[in-house]
């Protein structure tokens, strides 16, 4: 009678614990799942993350296509005259599009003013930086900073920011890494 008492609690005990190591698992997972908006979770990006991505209203056109040639897109947001920032983030945008080595044609390079294009800022991209377009577009400012630059995938999404100041190796790290993930452009 006691070997089949303790047989019946073994199995009990035995059915308990498989429930246990499936059960316990899922329940952490959905605790942690339901709870992880209260934590601070590191990411690896160096540019600020844009969340939801937006789209530039050159970018969403029809002839989108010519713009971006189906590549990512690096660009700067500049509002009249070619400043030192603005010069200077230039430089950054064409030493980040030099340093990812032969991914370098699956980006583009954008310079957007948002007054008209002087003829000297364009004789100056043109022998300083070839292969740097410029385009006028008039940009929502409740959306784009001025003297920032940007990233946008090949679909048109602007995905990351800049501030001025920020580290130029980030934005090669950052384009670096999208590049190597990225199935498209």
């Amino acid at each position: 009678m006691t070997t089949q008492s303790s047989r019946s609690k073994r199995s009990k005990l035995t059915a308990w614990l498989v429930v246990l190591v499936f059960a316990v698992p899922l329940a952490l997972a959905i605790w942690l799942y339901r709870s992880s908006d209260h934590w601070d979770l590191a990411t690896s990006n160096h540019g600020e993350l844009i969340l939801p991505p937006m789209t530039l209203p050159l970018l969403e056109a029809a002839d989108h296509d010519e713009v971006t040639d189906e590549k990512w897109l690096i660009f700067f947001i500049n509002s009249g005259e070619c400043g030192d920032i603005c010069r200077e983030n230039i430089h950054y945008m064409r030493q980040s599009w030099l340093s990812v080595g032969k991914e370098r044609d699956r980006v583009k390079r954008l310079v957007i003013n948002t007054t008209e294009v002087s003829p000297a800022l364009q004789e100056w991209l043109e022998a300083e930086y070839p292969g740097t377009q410029i385009e006028m577009l008039a940009v929502p400012s409740d959306e784009f900073i001025l003297e920032e630059i940007y990233v946008a995938d090949p679909i048109g999404n602007v995905i990351l920011h800049y501030p001025p100041g920020t580290d130029p190796n980030g934005l090669y790290k950052d384009l670096k890494k999208l590049l190597k993930v990225s199935r498209i452009g």
